[in-house]
């Protein structure tokens, strides 16, 4: 409390803090993470300001196992078979494994000694809130701690592959699957891993669906390369790559070195700035790089990169490509430009995978052209309508990106000040990215850029002219059809309009809010990207982000506000647990732990489950048969309903055979697609509060399942939508249908409500 930073605002909350920990739970902390942004109140599990969570009792007794509970945690979490998990779950109670999880069965870890003495992770299983809450990380830092040296295996194609590198000395790939160690200095003990691995089948961490961390921080007393280069010698593992990067100091290079910093096949051999020449990199941290100025001969004579990145402004780079294609001839290195100087260049392939048919080509070549920002994110929105356009008009575009686009250099489109509650179009004409969208897509396009107040991401607004009447249904389907597949391509549908707050930090482009003109014949769509990321970086680099910098905001009245208590919290008089700012401590963080109050609790019901229950008898189909929530629940297939229903899942699609009749209360777009093609049906029902409160506890409660009438605005739109397969659709089938359909449910006035 006597430290400078300590006055004011801050002083108070720190007061509040304090309150607030008498009414929690002893094992709860809170943790200042980033003093200098306490006030801004962000409580969040990552990032600056205040960090509070609750604290999680690991145990490590492998005697006392709570089956039911480990049964759950791997049904839910992996994709195992059911004879799968009983045949661990004998392993555990046979006392073959020695165990360590936390009380609440969030996380699971198994771990055996192998014959050779090396110790195996036979398991690793954690659920989302664990990841949240860094449970599995201090778990995994347990085993490190315990185990000096530790194999396991995963399955090659693993999602999570990138984590495990983090944790790991080295890897080699056997078969299907890639074993990793840390810790092991005899590779015959690594050797006569790999042959059980390749003899029996050995199948490990590898088949769960585990997030092991969500952090890329090494663990302490290990380093990354720890003996890396002795055991390479003994096996064949993945070749990494060695990345030459020129133009580092703009915002684009530092994203740039974040991504191959955890890139598990990239090295960062040179990194090339003139301001920052002489500087150790500490964005870097796989190992010790300083900042350096290589000319363009320079750059050319180095004969271990594999790749030089060109995140230089337009104009610039064409001397170190003229450099390195001269010494080097033919077979140079792979030359990534960032620069719109070689867009229009046909000898260099122009570098966006998700369209064009660019994915086959850029495999195989050794120049490479990054598209621009705006222009991703601009033919992206436009690409699936391209057959419809009408030839008579042109598709206008309305841009507005953060002011990290333009540039670090000092600009008044830069100016934070001048910014501020401004907005400043430029170049609204003859734009860059106008001509590039156009001759890609192989039609002219008018194009208005802006820059705004935040720091990055771009909000495009997208008016594309048809020459054919279309519907909403259509539209969207023709965006999700064209992007299926696409990792980096998120198609959010008509409902929701892409924000720019929430593209900030992500990798992917996210398109939708899709709206169609009275006429029929003009479409607008929404999308938005981060220019920094999937507009520069991950466009050259498409990897998972691991963090984000700083925030930009200034907190100027986040806090309590200028009027005090009487801001936002709606009281006469001030309580001792007020803690100001948007939602208050105590409702966000109750007494036994943080429960969202608006967060939908839902049964998982699963395609390959049910599919295992019609199999095994436990569950009749039927043309005349209709599985409802109440027959799953009778039949032991559910065991237990949460408060808000059943989701039906596509887990297993490939496995599901059977046609069926199907009513849940919610149902992923996947799995009624696997449902309808196999002649089934499926409905989504509103069961109400009483229905589900009676389903729960058919002991408690003596009341008949009947049947109940959603009675908000969001109820009404899920139920009653065609797309989500509401119960109530076929009395709306068109949204001035609906629309009335919404006001008489509301009102009480619909023959529906005659049921109550």
């Amino acid at each position: 409390m006597k430290e400078e930073w300590v006055k004011y605002g801050t002083k108070l909350k720190i007061k509040e803090i304090h309150d607030l920990l008498m009414h929690l739970p002893r094992s709860s902390s809170v943790s200042i993470i980033s003093a200098e942004h306490l006030h801004k109140e962000l409580f969040t599990h990552s990032g600056a300001g205040t960090l509070i969570r609750r604290g999680y009792k690991i145990i490590k007794d492998s005697t006392k196992v709570d089956t039911e509970k480990l049964i759950k945690l791997l049904k839910d979490e992996t994709k195992e078979s059911d004879e799968e998990i009983q045949k661990f779950v004998g392993l555990v109670e046979s006392g073959g494994v020695r165990v360590i999880r936390d009380e609440l069965y969030d996380v699971f870890a198994a771990i055996s000694t192998s014959g050779n003495g090396v110790p195996v992770l036979e398991k690793f299983v954690n659920t989302k809130n664990a990841e949240l809450n860094n449970v599995s990380e201090n778990v995994w830092n347990i085993i490190k701690s315990e185990y000096p040296s530790l194999i396991w295996t995963v399955s090659k194609n693993d999602a999570n592959k990138a984590f495990y590198f983090e944790w790991a000395d080295g890897s080699v790939n056997v078969g299907e699957k890639t074993v990793f160690w840390y810790g092991v200095e005899d590779l015959d003990d690594i050797g006569k891993f790999v042959e059980n691995v390749s003899s029996s089948g050995y199948v490990g961490v590898g088949n769960t669906a585990a997030r092991i961390v969500n952090s890329t921080r090494s663990v302490s007393g290990v380093p990354n390369t720890y003996k890396f280069g002795q055991l390479r010698r003994g096996y064949a593992t993945n070749r990494t790559a060695r990345v030459g990067l020129i133009g580092a100091r703009g915002y684009t290079g530092q994203e740039l070195i974040k991504l191959i910093d955890v890139h598990p096949n990239l090295e960062l051999a040179y990194i090339s700035s003139r301001e920052l020449e002489g500087k150790p990199c500490t964005q870097y941290t796989s190992s010790e790089v300083t900042y350096s100025n290589l000319s363009p001969q320079q750059a050319a004579e180095k004969s271990d990169v594999d790749c030089w990145i060109l995140a230089l402004p337009n104009g610039i780079c064409k001397p170190f490509v003229d450099a390195v294609v001269k010494e080097k001839g033919d077979g140079h290195p792979l030359l990534l430009d960032l620069s719109a100087d070689y867009r229009f260049d046909s000898t260099w392939t122009y570098g966006l995978p998700e369209l064009y048919d660019n994915r086959g080509k850029l495999k195989s070549a050794n120049k490479i052209s990054n598209p621009g920002c705006y222009a991703t994110g601009s033919q992206i929105s436009i690409a699936p309508l391209l057959s419809i356009l009408d030839g008579n008009s042109i598709p206008t575009i309305f841009g507005v990106s953060g002011y990290s686009g333009a540039g670090t250099k000092p600009s008044p489109k830069n100016d934070v000040n001048n910014l501020m509650n401004n907005i400043i179009p430029y170049s609204m004409t003859d734009h860059i990215h106008e001509r590039e969208v156009g001759s890609k897509l192989g039609t002219s396009v008018g194009f208005v850029p802006h820059v705004g107040q935040w720091f990055q991401g771009i909000q495009l607004t997208v008016s594309v002219p048809l020459r054919e009447r279309v519907s909403v249904e259509e539209v969207e389907g023709m965006y999700r059809e064209m992007y299926e597949g696409e990792k980096l391509v998120r198609v959010v549908g008509a409902e929701k309009i892409p924000e720019v707050k929430y593209i900030s930090g992500k990798h992917y482009v996210e398109v939708g809010g899709f709206k169609v003109h009275s006429g029929g014949k003009r479409v607008v769509v929404a999308a938005t990207i981060d220019n920094l990321l999937k507009g520069a970086a991950t466009q050259a680099i498409q990897r998972k982000r691991l963090g984000r910098g700083e925030g930009s905001g200034k907190g100027k009245t986040s806090g309590r506000g200028t009027k005090g208590f009487h801001a936002r919290q709606h009281r006469r008089t001030p309580f001792r647990a007020f803690q100001g700012g948007q939602t208050g401590d105590v409702k966000a963080f109750p007494k036994w732990g943080r429960r969202s109050a608006t967060k939908l609790k839902l049964s998982r019901v699963y395609l390959d489950t049910l599919q295992y229950w019609i199999e095994t008898g436990r569950l009749s189909v039927g043309d005349d048969v209709t599985v409802t929530v109440e027959m799953l629940l009778k039949t032991g297939c559910l065991r237990r309903l949460e408060r808000d229903g059943v989701i039906l899942l596509a887990r297993g699609a490939q496995h599901f055979k059977s046609k069926i009749n199907i009513q849940v209360t919610h149902a992923t777009q996947r799995a009624i697609s696997k449902i309808e093609s196999l002649g089934g049906s499926i409905s989504c029902v509103y069961l109400g509060d009483a229905n589900i409160h009676a389903l729960r506890y058919p002991d408690r409660v003596a009341i008949p399942v009947r049947d109940a009438v959603p009675h908000t605005p969001k109820l009404i739109a899920r139920y009653t939508d065609p797309v989500r397969r509401g119960y109530l659709s076929p009395l709306a089938k068109t949204p001035e249908e609906r629309k009335e359909l919404m006001i008489q449910l509301l009102k009480r006035t619909h023959p529906l409500n005659k049921k109550f």
